[in-house]
């Protein structure tokens, strides 16, 4: 009986669900929304940035070049010392084909319009793409974004909220120019029946601080209600030059005594989130590699803002909160914007902890290699000679522990022989070979682990230096010598043709190194060691750091170098009796 229940439940369920099948609705096809590829191009045509023309005024000082514009702030913000670099044109142009056909395609498939977040990246690209052939390496490094000229949110950009965060006002009209004394601006604007707001700029010709007052001034003949402005910065720093940074580079906040990297997390992608720090704000920051835009407030204020948009493009800000206004009275804000080089004696003059925007890592900030790498650059002149001089000093002072460790490696090839005569003679019996092995370590006083210990120990340092100097601005258009003529990028050595993988150019420091590598391991291998590795490492090697920053790629070959002439060193004795 149960066996029957059991069989008819069966046969009832596999019914229905066979009954549900044929009879549920088939789903209605979307309608493929049919576009021409005249309209894909004619969309892709007018991705296009066309400037807004306005009224500005240049202050040209001898750090950097600014254009500050009737639209509200700073359109323009040259820094005279560092130079723009064209070398990363074809990565970009590289994008920009991407994402042209990356475009066409979702445009068959999908359809588009020109709010097609991929039609603002194609319009970004072709910008900087056409900045960077205008410059030519001749103009100074610009730190507007292009972000914040296609929107006209010319820093520092204003909006005014409730108590509720809801947007009473934000800016879109002109303002008036004024130019009361040298290196000052005052931009003027009125909002009939509200508040007038003027912004006071102050240009320092010794620094890249610009000092901001905002006064608000209630016109209208009731009072004007508390309420906040939100100042921001961004978004992004400055042009892409399409080389590779190796890293994110995160907005900082340096907020109740502590500094915090704003991370939004990787389920961020492709979606309008903002975040706000509260408490003592002392900065809030954006950066690159080697530059940076710091808001730092005057007085305490609310809270500092972040913001991040499809784009992964990040907004920086400060809240600050404005008292309630009677007729014809007024209300201050000031606050400071540092536009300029991530470089420690420039920052060190702003103070309130804004070097630490500077991050070696641990090691690198642990052991002040910075520090050391200026001191021979004075004494030499050339960042190239610096770095050789470092290695060598570094590794004069753990030579102690690489001499330990080369004896242990020369140690163990002397034994090698007779550990090999224990494994044949102990084929069938792997613990009674351990025995004997440990108990030959034992007589020759040998320890196995004596050859990975002391570089073990080496290592925080060599990190510390490898942070450093893909990191250090002062490596930037350095040159060496030669063809090496900017030390924070690949050394590429013009070719007459093109070659296959590699292109019109070579880079030639990494191949030396690979070599380096190949003659290390022949000097400190040990018998039995594979004979593949000694080609395969290398080749790994080459491949990794092919495209790295010529400093780095030098300071790992000068290592490789003094490694093997110690090597050969430890090793004298051993060259005679061959």
């Amino acid at each position: 009986m149960e066996k029957r229940l059991i069989l008819a439940i069966l046969l009832i369920t596999v019914v229905l669900i066979f009954f549900n099948i044929i009879n549920a609705p088939v789903p209605k096809q979307q309608d493929k929304l049919e576009i021409s590829d005249e309209k894909i191009e004619q969309l892709l045509g007018e991705a296009v940035f066309k400037p807004v023309k306005s009224k500005e005024i240049v202050v040209d000082l001898p750090l950097y070049t600014a254009l500050i514009s009737e639209k509200g702030g700073i359109k323009s913000f040259r820094l005279n010392e560092y130079k723009t670099r064209n070398a990363g044109i074809g990565q970009l142009q590289q994008q920009l084909q991407k994402a042209q056909e990356q475009f066409r395609k979702q445009a068959r498939a999908y359809g588009a319009n020109a709010d097609s977040p991929i039609l603002y990246s194609i319009k970004k690209l072709r910008y900087e793409i056409s900045h960077l052939k205008e410059s030519n390496n001749d103009n100074g490094v610009e730190i507007i974004s292009f972000s914040e000229i296609d929107r006209a949110s010319l820093p520092p950009f204003l909006q005014i909220k409730d108590k509720n965060n809801k947007l009473i006002w934000a800016e879109n009209d002109n303002y008036n120019l004024l130019t009361p004394a040298p290196n000052q601006i005052h931009l003027i604007q009125e909002i009939p029946g509200f508040i007038s707001i003027k912004k006071e700029f102050s240009f320092d010709p010794n620094s890249y601080l610009v000092r901001v007052k905002l006064v608000v001034e209630n016109i209208g003949t009731g009072p004007v209600e508390d309420c906040d402005f939100l100042i921001t910065c961004g978004p992004d720093v400055g042009m892409d030059e399409g080389i590779r940074a190796f890293t994110r580079f995160e907005p900082l906040v340096f907020v109740n005594n502590q500094l915090k990297k704003e991370q939004f997390g990787r389920g961020s992608q492709n979606k309008i989130l903002e975040k706000t720090e509260y408490g003592k704000v002392d900065w809030v920051a954006l950066q690159d590699k080697y530059f940076a835009k710091i808001l730092i407030p005057g007085e305490p204020v609310k809270s500092a803002y972040l913001h991040k948009n499809e784009q992964e493009e990040y907004t920086i800000g400060l809240k600050a909160e404005i008292p309630s206004l009677r007729p014809s009275q007024l209300s201050e804000i000031s606050f400071d914007i540092y536009l300029g080089p991530k470089k420690l004696e420039d920052l060190y003059k702003v103070g309130k902890e804004t070097p630490r925007i500077v991050d070696y890592g641990l090691f690198g900030n642990l052991f002040q290699i910075v520090h050391v790498l200026k001191f021979f650059h004075k004494l030499t002149d050339n960042y190239g000679v610096a770095i050789i001089l470092l290695t060598v000093l570094i590794n004069i002072i753990l030579f102690p522990l690489s001499l330990k460790s080369f004896k242990s490696m020369k140690e163990m090839r002397t034994l090698q022989p007779e550990i090999e005569k224990i494994r044949r003679a102990f084929k069938d019996d792997p613990q009674g070979m351990n025995r004997e092995v440990m108990e030959l370590y034992r007589r020759h006083k040998v320890n196995p682990a004596g050859g990975c210990l002391p570089m073990l120990l080496q290592l925080p340092i060599f990190v510390g230096l490898f942070v450093t100097l893909r990191t250090v601005i002062e490596l930037r258009s350095a040159p060496f010598i030669l063809w090496v003529k900017d030390l924070s990028l690949p050394d590429a050595l013009p070719l007459p043709f093109n070659a296959p993988y590699i292109g019109s150019t070579i880079n030639i420091l990494p191949i030396f190194m690979a070599v380096a590598t190949f003659l290390q391991q022949k000097f400190s291998a040990t018998t039995g060691t594979s004979q593949s590795m000694f080609w395969i490492f290398p080749f790994v090697m080459l491949f990794i750091f092919y495209n790295f920053p010529s400093g780095l790629v030098l300071y790992f070959l000068c290592s490789s170098v003094f490694t093997i002439l110690s090597q050969i060193w430890i090793n004298r004795p051993e060259s005679k009796k061959i």
